[in-house]
């Protein structure tokens, strides 16, 4: 009987959203009771219910005082491997570790506690895999200058270098976006500590031999590139000796693959980088041989980020405007917070095209803008500002 009172009081808070808060009060005070009973009686059934009905009352509610205290022994329980009851308990008390990630207003003690489980549960290797990945996701969003520190990147760098050896196709995008939210947050913590990661991925392309794989390498390695040129100049020399051979490996590695990138903000992350090797000296004379198909490359860029609803606007599609306070849920918020750091949600598109093309005029002279391909020439012309 209280299995089905349980299930019923679960699908209402799955359903009701805002109104469970009607009966949140109640619940929260008789959970600690009905958890301790079915522990007790070891009731692998019954709290697995419990945990699916916590799960669905942060879902919709949010936390509150009072059941964030239940949560935290409930996710250590389910998931430290030590205990027999994350036999059974694992998958639902993932499911509410993530939903308690999502919804908690800061890091605390707490949460910094239970990271502790989080690490080992990658060798698992099997379907929880993906929730785990969203919790440590969760956890570079709300705790970057504590798990990006020095101290503890290199914990974070080995588990990334780990997972990229298990992680399966469906959730390599997700895999490949923790990587650059790291670079992004914490670029100088990360770079130095995270090239082992890029490098293996850079080995692996040939191995692989699948473009799922290869762009999201050309994406972070131009996550580097527009954080530090020299740093990415230290990755790929990891993989030939000579600088600027590898830098012209590197862009044929671009151009060849550009095509296959379907993630738009993976695009005008490669894009940005390709404009800022071209403005820097040391990388500008490699890229030059190729600035027909660089042009192609970026012109195609500014067309598709500018043409919203079928039209060619002023606008970029993918930068941000608005108030990051007005975002309520909280990761959401911390989510909104990091892209205000990304210039691929700062920057407009058309007017950093501008700016490259302005400079390399200045530096290299107009001749070098007349010897492209004459459409080129002309749909450059035409999107300057």
């Amino acid at each position: 009987q209280r299995l089905l009172i349980i299930d019923a009081l679960t699908n209402m808070g799955n359903q009701l959203n805002e109104e469970a808060h009607k009966f949140k009060g109640a619940l929260v005070q008789y959970i600690p009771q009905l958890w301790e009973e079915a522990t007790e009686q070891n009731n692998n059934l019954l709290t697995a219910r419990i945990v699916d009905m916590m799960n669905a009352l942060v879902t919709s509610t949010g936390l509150s005082e009072g059941l964030e205290e239940i949560i935290v022994p409930v996710v250590k329980l389910g998931c430290d491997q030590s205990n027999e009851a994350s036999v059974y308990l694992l998958e639902n008390t993932l499911d509410l570790w993530l939903s308690y990630m999502e919804n908690a207003g800061e890091c605390t003690n707490d949460i910094q506690d239970l990271f502790s489980l989080l690490l080992p549960l990658f060798d698992l290797g099997d379907e929880s895999l993906l929730v785990c990945m969203r919790i440590f996701n969760s956890y570079i969003l709300i705790a970057p200058n504590e798990l990006l520190s020095e101290q503890s990147v290199t914990v974070v760098a080995n588990a990334l270098e780990k997972l990229l050896d298990v992680v399966p196709r469906r959730a390599f995008q997700l895999f490949s976006n923790m990587v650059d939210l790291c670079i992004l947050l914490c670029p100088q913590e990360t770079i130095p500590v995270f090239a082992p990661v890029l490098v293996s991925m850079l080995n692996a392309i040939t191995e692989k031999g699948e473009s799922y794989f290869t762009v999201a390498t050309v994406m972070l390695l131009c996550r580097v590139a527009l954080r530090s040129i020299s740093a990415l100049s230290s990755v790929l020399s990891h993989v030939q000796e000579d600088p600027l051979a590898a830098l012209d490996d590197f862009i044929d590695l671009i151009l060849e693959q550009f095509d296959n990138v379907t993630v738009k903000k993976w695009k005008k992350v490669i894009a940005l980088a390709v404009l800022t090797l071209l403005e820097s000296e040391d990388t500008r004379d490699v890229l030059m041989n190729r600035l027909n198909a660089l042009m192609s490359l970026e012109i195609g860029t500014v067309i598709n980020l500018h043409t919203i609803a079928r039209e060619f606007k002023e606008e970029d599609s993918l930068v941000l405007s608005g108030d990051p306070d007005n975002v309520n849920d909280s990761e959401a918020h911390r989510v909104y917070l990091a892209c205000m750091t990304d210039p691929v949600f700062t920057v407009i598109m058309r007017e950093q095209f501008t700016t490259t093309v302005n400079f390399l005029r200045e530096q290299c002279g107009d001749e070098v803008f007349q010897a492209l391909d004459e459409a080129i020439a002309q749909q450059i012309q035409d999107l300057l500002l």
